[in-house]
Formats: structure tokens, sequence, C-alpha cells
């Protein structure tokens, strides 16, 4: 049976998981309104990386799954007019995998330095999201993007 500590914690990491999977969807909509050329700022990976330092990789994996499935209903028209599954993939990928590896970065380095855990979480986050990005890109898109360049 689990300790009253141990559930309070199990609540409180619940409760802000739920409030930055509410968060994740939110940005991702707004996001789509401040653009670089045909490319939205992902704002969505601040609260990825708050639920890794705060909640742990199964949470930040969960917001990066969260963050992939709004990208598919907000952002992903062109790549899916394409490839369903190459869109599909590259972009649950892409969020899952940058949350899971926040939350990996927090929880290798949060007993040597808080601090420089949610840093280097915050560094590494959004190189493996373009990176997966740019990976599904050659693998799934690179005949397409060529012919967009």
């Amino acid at each position: 049976m689990k300790s009253e500590r141990q559930n309070l914690k199990d609540i409180r990491t619940l409760t802000l998981g739920a409030i930055l999977t509410a968060l994740v969807i939110v940005l991702q909509m707004l996001g789509q309104f401040i653009r670089f050329g045909p490319f939205s700022i992902s704002l969505v990976l601040v609260p990825i990386v708050i639920g890794a330092a705060m909640c742990g990789p199964k949470i930040s994996t969960w917001l990066g799954f969260v963050f992939g499935v709004a990208v598919l209903m907000t952002d992903a028209a062109a790549f899916l007019a394409i490839s369903v599954p190459g869109t599909v993939i590259t972009v649950l990928l892409k969020g899952m995998l940058a949350g899971l590896a926040a939350g990996l970065i927090c929880k290798v380095f949060e007993k040597k330095n808080r601090t420089l855990a949610v840093i280097l979480a915050a560094i590494v986050c959004p190189l493996v999201n373009t990176g997966i990005f740019l990976l599904g890109c050659v693998v799934f898109f690179l005949d397409t993007v060529k012919e967009w360049g």
C-alpha cells in the first residue's frame, strides 16, 4: 500500500501534468499565429521542459505526445497531403522523443545540479524535436522538400 506522502506526490504530479497538457494545447493553438516564413514558433516546448523538470520523463513524454497530436491538428496539412503515415510518424515521434530526452536529462542531472539539469533539458528538447523533424523530412519527404527549396 502506498504511503500518504507518495499519494500526495502522485496527485501533485497528475495535477501538474494535466495543467501542462492544457497549456501545451493552448500554446500550440496560439503559436500558429506567430510565424517565421512558413513555420510557426514552437512555444510548446516550454511546458514540456517544465514537465520534465517537475514531473519526470513519463509526463514529459506524454506532453510531447500531446504536442504531436496538436501539431497534426494545426500545422501538418502540407505534409499530410504528401504522406499521411510519414507525417504522423514524424510528428508524433519528434514530440515524444523531445519530451523523453528532456525528462531523462533532468532525471540524470537533477541530483548533481538541478539548475544545470533544467538548462540541459531546455537545450536538448528543441534539438531533438528539430533533429527528428529533419530526419523525418529526409526519410519521408526529401523529393518534396527539394522542390519547395
